[in-house]
Order: C-alpha cells, then structure tokens, then sequence
C-alpha cells in the first residue's frame, strides 16, 4: 500500500482559497446593488445586510458540509483531523453569520411594518419563511450542542443525531433564498 504524500498546500493556502470565496460573493452582491443599497437609506441599509449576511452563511454552509463530506482528493490532501479543524471552524462561523442574518432580517423588516408585523412575516407570513425560521433555530440548536463545553456533557450519539438537524436546517431553509 502507498502512502498518501505530504500536502504541500498550508492552513494558509486555505485561508487565501477562502477570502477569495469572499471577494466573489461580495463582488456578485455588490453588482446586484448589495453596496448601492448600504447608502440608500437605514431599512435599504439593513436589508443589504441580511442579503450578504445570508450569502455568506450559505457560502460557508456549503463549504464545510463538503468538507465533511470526506472526499478521498480531499482528505489524501489535508488529513481528516485538518478537515474536521476547517469544518469546524466553518460550522461556528455559519453560526455567528446566520444570527448576524436573522438580526438584520428583523431590523429591516422592523423599519417597515414595526416589531410585531416583522416578526409574523419572519415566522412565516411570507412564503418559505416558517421554514427557514425552523431551519435557522435547527441551525442555532447545532451550533450551541457544537460548543466544546455543551458538547462534553452530551453523550456522543445525542449530539451526533442532534449535529445531523443541520442538514436537515439547510435543506428546509434554501426555499428562501430562491423566493426573495
């Protein structure tokens, strides 16, 4: 049997692979009038915000669940256990950018119909948004039961099973991002 070689590719190759990522999507949104509208006015402002907070979150989503997803060019190239170190680093940053993506969806919806109405078209009074507000609090449930000092007093198997909703989260939340 052959071993696999060493990856001459870095945390740091990564890390550049990644802003690149970055620098597309805020490429597309800005040419979509994602930073015309961060002048147009606080609610236009907001809503700008919830768009590429939510770009973002569905970029890293994606990325880490293929990084998971263990493919052999992959995992020959960096090593499971650097594989695992990503996802999880991706699987907390989707976490913080999808409650920045909830946040700004609630403030900008404020801005126009007050805190209550916001809330009953967030939970779903618009098309496909119960489903995403479940899917984004399977996605909160994950990230929490993710946290080293959550995750130490949960038996394997039950977080395992709980890690899972997050499949489960995204797949019920990608009706949104097509409908708005």
């Amino acid at each position: 049997m052959r071993l696999p070689r060493p990856s001459r590719i870095t945390d740091n190759d990564i890390a550049a692979a990644l802003a690149a990522y970055v620098l597309v999507i805020t490429g597309m949104w800005s040419v979509h009038g994602g930073l015309a509208d961060i002048s147009s006015g606080w609610a236009s402002a907001w809503t700008s915000i919830t768009a590429l907070s939510g770009l973002y979150t569905s970029a890293v989503a994606l990325m880490a669940l293929v990084l998971v997803a263990r493919p052999k060019s992959l995992e020959r190239r960096f090593g499971l256990d650097r594989m695992f170190v990503w996802h999880r680093i991706l699987g907390d940053s989707m976490g913080l950018l999808l409650a920045l993506h909830v946040t700004a969806a609630v403030v900008a919806w404020t801005a126009d119909s007050g805190v209550k109405n916001a809330l009953i078209d967030l939970t779903g009074g618009t098309p496909y948004m119960a489903l995403a507000t479940v899917g984004a609090a399977l996605i909160g449930v994950v990230t929490i039961t993710s946290l080293k000092a959550v995750r130490r007093k949960l038996a394997y198997e039950t977080w395992y099973f709980v890690h899972m909703l997050a499949y489960v989260g995204m797949a019920i939340s990608f009706g949104h991002e097509i409908y708005l």
